[in-house]
Order: structure tokens, then sequence, then C-alpha cells
């Protein structure tokens, strides 16, 4: 059985992705292909945390990235913009199991994604299938018409490798023989906690201040001696106490030095070598 597994392809070259996963602190393994550059990351991230590091390579390198994860029963894939649209090969439960296991996810939060994916449109309609090819078709350089056929069969898991190779990104598919092979396993460092609380608790925090500052408003009008002070002060506090230690995280990493943080490794015929 493959656990969860994930990468990003970007279309920048090695250096240029490097020096801004570098600067904003992550800490990934580059592998430099024809295409561009693979990103596997050594902490263990979700699908949301992959896309925002995507869209930081985007945007100040003007090029695309791709963000794949895979299991052995679904694949997802997501061309990163500033809304990532993903698509998903294999049944709708096996697809968010990958989500919950990048993203550790429990009971509560599983609930929650089968809810949101049972309102939301279904993989059949034409339109969000037309919209899906075009979306992977422009991240990937190719021509829709080699995407559309593979996103109308999503019922099936598509293999990453496969479908790299179908879109003539073969060098990104030897990326993914050798993270299921366990190539770059020795890399991982486990889930960073920080980045985590940050995408789990950040958002929570923010809609709990503004859900504070109503009821707080609403009581000032009718209670004018008690204030809103102490209604916003819990959740501002912890939103700050959140992004405090999120940026002390990324200065202590950039201050390494790269080729600790960021190494460049080869994959040569028997996929081991590095440097």
């Amino acid at each position: 059985m493959i656990n969860a597994r994930l990468l990003i392809w970007c279309a920048a070259p090695i250096h240029e992705v490097r020096a801004v996963l570098h600067r904003y602190g992550m800490r990934s393994v580059l592998v430099e292909v024809e295409s561009g550059t693979v990103v596997v990351p050594r902490d263990q991230m979700s699908l949301s945390v992959a896309t925002q590091w995507g869209y930081k390579v985007t945007r100040k390198t003007h090029k695309a990235a791709v963000v794949f994860a895979w299991d052995d029963q679904a694949m997802l894939i997501l061309p990163v913009a500033a809304v990532a649209f993903g698509w998903s090969w294999g049944d709708d439960k096996a697809a968010m199991n990958v989500m919950a296991q990048l993203a550790d996810y429990g009971r509560a939060r599983k609930a929650s994604m089968a809810l949101l994916n049972a309102v939301l449109p279904s993989r059949q309609a034409p339109d969000k299938q037309a919209r899906a090819a075009k979306r992977i078709a422009e991240a990937m350089g190719v021509d829709e018409a080699t995407v559309r056929p593979r996103v109308q069969q999503y019922e099936h898991r598509l293999p990453p490798e496969q479908l790299l190779d179908e879109l003539g990104k073969g060098d990104v598919a030897t990326v993914v023989r050798a993270v299921d092979a366990g190539h770059f396993d020795g890399w991982r460092a486990g889930r960073n906690k920080v980045i985590e609380w940050k995408r789990r608790y950040n958002s929570a925090l923010l809609i709990a201040v503004a859900l504070g500052g109503i009821v707080g408003f609403t009581v000032a009008l009718m209670l004018p001696f008690l204030g809103v002070g102490p209604i916003l002060l819990g959740p501002a506090f912890g939103i700050l106490v959140l992004n405090i230690f999120w940026q002390w995280t990324r200065y202590r990493i950039r201050q390494l030095p790269i080729d600790e943080v960021l190494p460049i490794v080869q994959l040569p015929s028997d996929n081991q070598s590095a440097r």
C-alpha cells in the first residue's frame, strides 16, 4: 500500500525556485528536470499548504506550478493560481482520503469534507470537466485536447507517472517513480507543527474575531458600559501568537545554509546519488 505522497512541479528553473523557497523558509528536496524543477517537501503538509507554497513560486517567477498528490487509490492534481482548481482520479471517498492523510484530518474535519463534497458540482458536469482540462493544459503547457479525454475518465485512479508521460513530462514522471520507491524518505523531517497550527487555527481565529466584533458591537449598543475589548482580546491574541511563531520558524530556516535547507538531488540511473 502506498501512503499519500505529494510533490510540486514548477516550470521555473531550479535557481529561481530555490531562492523563493529559501526566502519564505520552506524545507524541501529539489530535483532539476528538463521541464523545470520538482519540489519534494521535507515536511509533511496538506494540499492547501502545498498550493500556498506553489503560489509563492508562481507569483515570484511568473511560471506555472502544479501540485500532485496520490496514493494507490486516487490521484489529485492542482494547477496553482490565485485560486487553485483541482481534479482527481478515483472515487470521491478515495480522493478525500488522500487529502486526509496529508493533512492528518480528524473525524470532524473528514465529516465536513464529505458534506462539502456532497454539495459541490459533480465531476460528471461537462462544464466542470472543460474548466479542469483547460487549467491543467495551460499549467502543463500542452494541448487541451490531450488532457480532456483523461479528465473525462475520472472514475478510476490514474497513476501520476502515466499522466505525466502522456503530457510529455517524462522527466517529472521519473521523480514520481523515485518518490514511490522511497528514495526521498531519508530526507523527510515529519510534520511541521507550526505550519499546521497556522493552517488549522488562523482562519478559525480570524472568524472568531469577526464574530466577536459583531457580537461586541451588538452588546455595546445594548450595554455600552461593557465594551467590545474583552470579546476580541482572546482570538486576537491567538492570531498574534500563531503568526509570531510562524515568522520565527521562517526566520530560523532562512538563517540556515541553503544547501542544508534545500538540497538538490540528482536522479541518475540508480536514482540514489545526491549533491
